[in-house]
């Protein structure tokens, strides 16, 4: 199950969900000063946010996705590639 509520992100521990530390323009600060540009998408198991995405909502960037550890190589962040661009104002997307 997807959510696109943007207040669940606000209250995950997101050092939980980190792939990899991402560069300062993608960090989680830099998205929450223009959050207004980003769709949120997060997939939803056993009442536990399993993984989220943002996407700029005009560029098609995906400046972010985290994963729960016990999610990794399970390959749940595909249906959320494949939901992040509906959330699209735009045609292109950019990874």
């Amino acid at each position: 199950m997807f959510t696109h509520d943007i207040s669940v992100w606000k209250q995950l521990q997101l050092a939980n969900y980190n792939l990899f530390e991402p560069a300062w323009q993608n960090s989680s600060a830099s998205i929450k000063n223009v959050i207004s540009y980003y769709a949120f998408s997060a997939i939803i198991k056993n009442n536990t946010i399993a993984a989220f995405g943002f996407i700029h909502k005009n560029k098609g960037d995906i400046p972010q996705i985290g994963i729960l550890e016990e999610h990794k190589n399970t390959r749940i962040e595909e249906p959320l590639i494949t939901d992040l661009p509906n959330l699209l104002q735009t045609k292109k997307l950019y990874f």
